[in-house]
């Protein structure tokens, strides 16, 4: 009988078929029958590795142990047919490991018994006349205050702040002194601050949660500074080298300066001494000429038609010191 070519290709297909139906059913993708070592003896705390073999790879393994007080079984990550025993306690335990085929769903099982002897280290005694350590109660910090709240420095000045907690025995270690403008100045580890730039900076005393906290300002400056402004309220302007800015917390002031506050306005300052004047309302306030570069002679230049006031808060004078205000007409109060 003759085929065709394309005959022959047909059936030499269906016999490549037939050939590899036989295969598969005479050699099984799993083995079926894995093996390991029968017996281990260990002493106890000791770790033994036993190995299986017969594992074709395709399907999953389980493992356990008849008795884990007296041995532990777990797979050896670095390689899956390897198995890590633990001895934990005297005992025979059987360590069963069972594979199963993926695609068959075939099931193959080994078995290994351990001996384990020996006991585990019996736990130290304590003896009864030593006592366990105390641990200090942490008082946490209520409240924090930080003196001066307001001050002023030259550069290259120093000064110490008071930072006090409450309760006085609270965890003094819990709270940080911290400058808001590293550039104007320094705060080292026992709370001096060190002017460096001329400008303000605020301070905070606050504890590593943050819950509680404080605030000091500090203005610094050089020879040319004459005061800072503190806070302002309302309309305040500044009126500097022929230029008339509005006025803002913080602001520098030098000599020749000129402060006016309008109508339901006031601005507080405060001088390189440490003095505080509050300014009013409809003031014209000329932070002096500066010729004698003397902080605490201030000229009130003029003020308007309408009632107008200033207040000044000053420390407690030297001998030959003064403190002087220069207007065309005044009524002066002082109290202390």
């Amino acid at each position: 009988m003759r085929t065709s070519n394309s005959g022959k290709v047909f059936l030499c297909f269906i016999l490549s078929i037939a050939l590899v139906l036989i295969m598969a059913s005479s050699f099984p993708v799993y083995a079926y029958k894995i093996t390991t070592e029968p017996e281990l003896s260990l002493q106890v705390g000791e770790v033994e590795f036993i190995n299986v073999r017969g594992l074709s790879g395709i399907g999953w393994t389980e493992y356990k142990s008849s008795n884990p007080a007296v041995a532990q079984v777990t797979e050896y990550s670095g390689n899956s047919s390897s198995f890590r025993v633990e001895a934990l306690g005297a005992g025979t335990v059987i360590i069963t490991i069972t594979s199963t085929d993926q695609r068959t769903g075939e099931k193959a099982t080994t078995e290994c018994a351990v001996t384990v002897t020996g006991a585990a280290a019996p736990a130290a005694e304590v003896p009864t006349d030593v006592l366990e350590p105390s641990v200090e109660e942490v008082i946490p910090v209520e409240s924090i205050t930080i003196e001066p709240g307001l001050f002023f420095l030259k550069i290259g000045a120093e000064r110490q702040l008071n930072v006090k907690i409450m309760p006085l025995d609270a965890n003094a270690a819990d709270v940080i002194v911290e400058s808001y403008d590293t550039n104007v100045i320094d705060i080292n580890e026992k709370a001096v601050v060190i002017g460096r730039y001329v400008g303000n900076s605020e301070i905070v005393a606050a504890t590593r949660d943050g819950k509680v906290t404080a605030k000091s300002r500090v203005f610094v400056g050089d020879e040319d500074v004459a005061a800072g402004v503190y806070s302002v309220f309302g309309r305040v302007m500044i009126e500097s080298a022929g230029n008339a800015i509005p006025a803002n917390t913080g602001q520098i002031l030098r000599y020749g300066d000129v402060i006016t506050t309008s109508e339901v306005s006031s601005a507080r300052i405060i001088l390189p001494d440490g003095r505080l004047i509050l300014i009013n309302s409809d003031v014209v306030f000329d932070v002096g000429s500066g010729r004698e570069k003397n902080p605490t002679e201030l000229a009130l230049r003029s003020i308007s038609l309408m009632v107008s006031n200033f207040w000044s808060k000053t420390r407690e004078f030297l001998a030959g010191e003064s403190f002087q205000v220069k207007t065309p007409t005044a009524t002066c109060g002082v109290r202390g």
